[in-house]
């Protein structure tokens, strides 16, 4: 193996591009946590291995696709060509939220404590106010969400949790899609003091 990049998932996907040979492997590391599904997804001529951090081998393409990670700690990602040289494209991210983790009562980013890091911006995560939605986002992920007016001040909307990190409100967002349509995040609201 020649090459390791160490990448971030966490809250973000990832596209990585190079060259990849029968004799030059290009590989992957990580972080993850026990329970978080690893998503991959890479072009045809590729092969692909996911191992622990002792090297214990978790899967092989093709049943990469969407692997539950089984500890804490790093994760290596090894990829080559199946014949010759092939150029590649591939698309990583960890799912950072777990179902197994929910309802919470609590969801989202706290106010800093430390007056130096103001102002800070919190991103909203909405879905429709409509139907059993609020219940729904209540019972199934946060008892804390709440009926809010919508930007648009037309309508309603329910606010299921708030993030300092756009990226960690984009990856909750996609963690809620698989229950909710039309979740958003809306535009930012900017706290100038604690």
């Amino acid at each position: 193996m020649q090459d390791v990049e160490s990448v971030d998932l966490q809250y973000q996907r990832v596209r990585s591009s190079g060259t990849a040979s029968q004799s030059n492997s290009t590989a992957y590391q990580f972080q993850g946590r026990s329970g978080q599904a690893f998503e991959f997804a890479m072009p045809p001529g590729i092969c692909a291995w996911l191992y622990t951090k002792d090297n214990t081998l978790l899967a092989r393409n093709p049943e990469l696709d969407l692997e539950v990670l089984p500890q804490d700690g790093s994760y290596l990602l090894q990829v080559s060509a199946e014949e010759k040289q092939v150029d590649f494209e591939l698309k990583m991210a960890i799912e950072p939220f777990d179902q197994s983790d929910y309802p919470m009562a609590e969801c989202g980013d706290r106010k800093p404590n430390d007056p130096a890091v103001y102002p800070v911006k919190f991103y909203p995560v909405n879905i429709p106010y409509m139907g059993d939605n609020l219940a729904q986002a209540q019972s199934l992920f946060c008892r804390d969400a709440y009926r809010k007016r919508s930007e648009s001040r037309t309508g309603y909307t329910v606010q299921v949790a708030s993030f300092l990190d756009r990226e960690k409100a984009v990856a909750f967002s996609r963690f809620l899609s698989s229950i909710f349509d039309a979740v958003v995040i809306s535009e930012p609201t900017v706290l100038k003091v604690p």
